[in-house]
């Protein structure tokens, strides 16, 4: 009986641990998607580093973007395999607040969002220090299993065509 009476804790404990957005922590470090809303200051550091910046076009109310960035994203930051290749950074398309553009300009989220044709989200964007895209962007999320691969291929070609540019 005694053993009984505690798997409903048990259970209630799991399912509140489960829920906890993932967010590692390794000296300090915060592992996970970082929401911007300074393209410019992106774009000098991508110039400096000579990395391509992957931007993940999302929304609020997205249970698709949640798991993009739960399952794909943050665990390839956690990784650091990608630190040196290309800079992950969110934009929030429904964003009360303006934000820096690649031009330094304050644009709407929204504006931004229609000039790359955002018409899904979850969206991925590969782009060079101005703004332009360096492959096709990712466009919601299908085939999950092979998810990863794709976006791994398009980070290859991102950071090929960068380097040779």
């Amino acid at each position: 009986m005694h053993r009984s009476s505690h798997h409903p804790l048990l259970m209630l404990m799991l399912i509140l641990i489960s829920s906890i957005p993932l967010q590692s922590r390794s000296n300090g470090t915060i592992h996970e998607v970082s929401i911007t809303t300074d393209l410019a200051t992106l774009g000098k550091n991508s110039a400096q580093t000579n990395r391509p910046i992957l931007l993940l076009m999302s929304s609020e109310e997205c249970p698709y973007c949640l798991l993009v960035k739960r399952e794909i994203l943050n665990p390839m930051i956690l990784s650091g395999d990608y630190k040196d290749r290309i800079m992950i950074y969110e934009l929030m398309i429904d964003s009360p607040t303006d934000l820096h553009d690649f031009d330094g300009k304050m644009k709407d989220a929204s504006i931004i969002a229609r000039r790359y044709k955002i018409k899904v989200t979850p969206t991925m964007l590969f782009l060079a220090p101005d703004g332009t895209e360096l492959t096709k962007k990712i466009v919601g999320i299908n085939a999950p299993e092979l998810f990863s691969f794709y976006v791994d291929k398009a980070i290859d070609k991102a950071v090929l065509k960068l380097t040779t540019e």
